[in-house]
């Protein structure tokens, strides 16, 4: 299944707060993308990081996400959708008989 993780502060830190991890979780980052797990990363306009992920379930893709050293840290978590195909398409395939 294909999931969305997008992240989130936890509280107000600061940018040195980060500092001390984010080397680490780079690599980890990096490991989830190479097994993957990680299809895709991004930041939006907040600058928070954007994840697509792949899993058995919600609960694989979050114990991947907890293993990361800003989420261990409690600095940040993440909000992760389940997503579903867009079937729609289908539409254009079907036929009115009047």
């Amino acid at each position: 299944m294909k999931f969305m993780a997008i992240e989130r502060a936890i509280g107000h830190p600061s940018e040195d707060d980060f500092h001390p991890y984010l080397k680490d979780e780079a690599h980890l980052i990096w490991k989830l993308y190479e097994c993957g797990k990680l299809r895709e990363i991004y930041f939006n306009d907040d600058h928070r990081a954007v994840l697509f992920l792949e899993g058995e379930t919600k609960d694989d893709v979050m114990s991947c996400l907890d293993k990361l050293p800003l989420v261990k840290a409690r600095l940040i978590r993440f909000e992760i959708h389940e997503l579903h195909p867009y079937l729609g398409f289908k539409r254009l395939f079907q036929y009115d008989e009047d």
